[in-house]
């Protein structure tokens, strides 16, 4: 179990590091733009959860 958790984080460390010049290019998107896409991708993980609309308030 440990040692499950030490390889899980050192991948992780090493994808953050890789990802990094991607994750940076995000900010330069207008918030007019990154926004509605966010609210969107909220409101469908939201109703694939249970496949109901309640859920999505």
């Amino acid at each position: 179990m440990y040692l499950a958790l030490t390889v899980s984080t050192i991948f992780m460390f090493v994808f953050e590091r890789l990802g990094l010049p991607v994750f940076t290019k995000l900010l330069d998107i207008p918030k007019r733009i990154l926004l509605p896409i966010i609210m969107v991708m909220c409101c469908v993980g939201a109703f694939s959860s249970d496949n109901r609309v309640f859920d999505v308030k």
